[in-house]
């Protein structure tokens, strides 16, 4: 398992899509499903129910291969979620079935179940195969509208997320000490920040000494769904590495992410400043030095100095 992540890190995804097989954690879920594990075989007409497995942001980012299953064949496709996920998940083309976690399981009707962490290997993904059919997910119009009077509407619009979840194993090294380490970007004319900051650390969007001329949204965000309303209308989304940079991602709305230098998620691979998982999208700005966030924010300020400075024609088409 811990090669696994090195392999991928690496780029050698045969190699660590099957040592990445070796991993054991989805073993509860299969005692509670009578149906056999997907193996790879044919899926012509077949029902087939993915998993659930590691955090949100695993679940955004692997929920893409619904639509390699339904290019398989598979006649019905489900996925078991976290709750505040399934909005979301909702409006994926190839999903049929949106089973969150704490409702009835979907026990019968299916012929295989696979956790969305298998699905590369089966797949056979290769650097050069990744599935990038990008929008796969979208904002609801409805929470579109509910979301939209309480977002700037002048100047370049930028979302921040400064951490991740605290029960992540790297989680010390990938998440701000807090929302001041962003001060720096404060000084950029013409830009509006939103927080879309949910759980720890979402009460430092509260506080009026951060510098930061700051729309507090965390608070009053209830799902995924409504984060995805409100990323829908940015024109650009800064966050560590987390779900939201995943959504985001999933959304094709522009998004830099950083990245910690010690155990950086084998998804960005080493050195690149881009992403094959989500092209065009994703810009990745890695740490110089182990903990040194403060040399990377400036570098975002000098970049994002450079984004507000465009005329407003540049920028993507907002809702």
């Amino acid at each position: 398992f811990n090669l696994s992540y090195l392999q991928l890190r690496q780029g050698r995804f045969e190699e660590g899509w099957a040592s990445l097989e070796a991993r054991d954690g989805y073993r509860q879920l299969q005692a509670l499903l009578p149906f056999p594990r997907w193996q790879g075989e044919a899926l012509q007409g077949k029902h087939i129910l993915i998993g659930i497995e590691a955090g949100h942001g695993d679940m955004i980012h692997f929920c893409r291969y619904a639509s390699l299953l339904r290019d398989r064949g598979a006649a019905r496709i489900g996925i078991l979620c976290h709750p505040a996920l399934a909005p979301l998940l909702a409006t994926h083309a190839a999903l049929d079935v949106i089973a969150p976690i704490d409702a009835v399981l979907p026990d019968t009707g299916w012929d295989y179940w696979v956790p969305p962490m298998s699905l590369p290997f089966h797949c056979q993904t290769r650097l050069d195969s990744i599935p990038a059919r990008l929008p796969y997910l979208h904002a609801l119009p409805q929470r579109i509208a509910c979301w939209q009077s309480r977002i700037p509407q002048q100047g370049l619009r930028v979302g921040l997320v400064w951490r991740g979840n605290p029960r992540h194993e790297n989680d010390a090294d990938r998440s701000l000490p807090s929302l001041a380490t962003f001060a720096a970007l404060g000084e950029i004319a013409g830009v509006h920040f939103v927080s879309l900051q949910k759980g720890p650390g979402e009460e430092d969007a509260l506080l009026t000494s951060t510098g930061l001329p700051l729309v507090p949204l965390g608070h009053t965000i209830k799902d995924f769904a409504d984060t995805a309303a409100i990323v829908a209308q940015l024109d650009l989304v800064i966050s560590v590495d987390s779900a939201v940079a995943h959504l985001a991602g999933a959304l094709n709305t522009p998004c830099w992410i950083m990245l910690p230098a010690y155990k950086t998620d084998w998804r960005w691979l080493t050195e690149r400043c881009d992403s094959p998982w989500y092209p065009d999208s994703v810009r990745l700005y890695r740490q110089k030095q182990p903990g040194n966030w403060r040399e990377m924010v400036n570098r975002i300020r000098d970049d994002l100095s450079c984004l507000a400075a465009l005329p407003a024609r540049a920028l993507p088409d907002r809702p």
